[in-house]
C-alpha cells in the first residue's frame, strides 16, 4: 500500500508526459482543422446561393420591364413619329404607360446595352411627339449584363409564325409582313413579337455567366 502511494504522489508532481501533450494538441489542431474547412465550406454555399439568387432576381427584373413596356407599345399609321425602330442591339419605341404624373400618356421608350455592359432603360414623358430614337432620361435597369440580342417576329400569308428579323421599322415595308387576318401589312408596323436573349453574371463574379430568353408579344390592336 505503501508503494502505491508513492508512486499515486509521483504521478502528481510529475504531471502529463511530452506524449501526452503532444496527443492532445495534434487532436486539438486535427479538429480545428476539421471545423476551419466545414465552415468554409459553409460560406462558399452560402455565397453561391447569393448568387445566384442575383442572377436570378436581375434577370426577372429585366423581362418583368421589358414585358410591361412592350405590352403596351403602340405605333400611328397617320404620324411616323409614333413608331417602333429596332436592330439587334436596340429598341425604342413608344408606349401607353402610367407617367410619374399619376396620368396614362404615350412615352418614348429605348433600351440598349451601353459600353458598361448595363442595361439602360430611356424614358421620355413628354407627350408631344419628336425622334423616337432619341431624347428622355436614361436609367440603369441591370448591371453585369454580357449580351443582348433583340429579334423580330413576323407572320407569313398563313398566318405563322415562321420569320425573324435583326432589325425593324414600322415606318416602311421591308417584309412580306401579314396580320393575324392574312393581310399584307405596309408599312411593317409593329412586329408579332420581339425574342429578347441575354446573359448576366452575379456583380462578383462567383457564379457562371447565365442566359435567358423570352419572346413577348405585342398588341396588333392598339394602331
Amino acid at each position: 500500500m505503501e508503494a502505491i502511494m508513492k508512486q499515486f504522489r509521483k504521478r502528481s508532481l510529475t504531471g502529463f508526459t511530452i506524449i501526452e501533450m503532444l496527443t492532445v494538441l495534434v487532436i486539438v489542431i486535427i479538429i480545428g482543422y476539421s471545423i476551419s474547412i466545414l465552415m468554409k465550406q459553409v460560406v462558399i454555399s452560402y455565397t453561391k446561393i447569393k448568387s445566384e439568387q442575383e442572377i436570378l432576381d436581375t434577370s426577372r427584373n429585366i423581362i418583368r420591364s421589358l414585358t410591361r413596356d412592350l405590352e403596351n407599345a403602340y405605333i400611328s399609321k397617320t404620324d411616323n413619329r409614333f413608331s417602333f425602330v429596332g436592330s439587334n442591339t436596340n429598341i425604342d419605341f413608344n408606349a401607353f404607360l402610367e407617367t410619374s404624373l399619376d396620368e396614362t400618356n404615350t412615352v418614348e421608350i429605348g433600351y440598349s446595352l451601353n459600353a458598361n455592359n448595363q442595361l439602360v432603360r430611356r424614358l421620355e414623358e413628354n407627350n408631344i411627339p419628336n425622334l423616337v430614337t432619341s431624347g428622355g432620361n436614361a436609367s440603369v435597369l441591370a448591371d453585369n449584363i454580357q449580351t443582348l440580342t433583340f429579334r423580330f417576329c413576323y407572320r407569313n400569308a398563313s398566318g405563322d409564325f415562321q420569320y425573324t428579323s435583326l432589325n425593324w421599322d414600322s415606318r416602311v415595308e421591308h417584309f412580306s409582313n401579314y396580320n393575324h387576318k392574312g393581310e399584307n401589312k405596309n408599312p411593317d408596323g409593329l412586329p408579332d413579337a420581339v425574342e429578347v436573349s441575354f446573359s448576366l453574371q452575379d456583380s462578383k463574379a462567383i457564379y457562371p455567366v447565365r442566359s435567358f430568353m423570352t419572346k413577348i408579344y405585342l398588341p396588333q390592336d392598339k394602331y
